[in-house]
C-alpha cells in the first residue's frame, strides 16, 4: 500500500520529524514547529510561558527534560535487554562426530 507520493502509506502515522538546522535561529524556530506534535516539547514550552521563563531558562529546562528522557529510554533499553534470554546452543559429541565425516 503506498500514499500519494507513491511512499509507504505508514508514513502518515510516523511521527513528525525533526529537520535539520544550523543555526541556533533554525534551531529555535524547529523547536516552536516541534511544539506542536511533539509532547516533550510542547510541555516545556507551556511551562515556560506559564511561569514567563527567560528565554535561556526555557531552553536549559527542555534540555534538562530531554536528558533525563534519554537516561529513561537508556535504562528502558538496558533493562529489556538483561532480562531477555540469549539463545543457547548446545552442540553434543554426536553432532560434532557427524560434521566432520566426509
Amino acid at each position: 500500500m503506498t500514499d500519494k507520493d507513491g511512499g509507504p502509506a505508514f508514513r502518515e502515522f510516523a511521527p513528525e520529524q525533526v529537520r535539520d538546522a544550523t543555526t541556533p535561529e533554525q534551531m529555535r524556530a524547529e523547536l516552536f514547529r516541534m511544539s506542536r506534535y511533539d509532547s516533550l516539547v510542547k510541555v516545556v514550552m507551556d511551562a515556560a510561558n506559564y511561569h514567563g521563563s527567560s528565554a535561556e531558562d526555557r531552553y536549559t529546562h527542555l534540555a534538562y527534560c530531554a536528558l533525563r528522557e534519554r537516561n529513561h529510554l537508556q535504562a528502558t533499553v538496558f533493562e529489556s535487554a538483561m532480562l531477555t534470554p540469549s539463545q543457547t546452543i548446545i552442540v553434543t559429541d554426536a553432532m560434532l562426530a557427524a560434521r566432520s565425516k566426509p
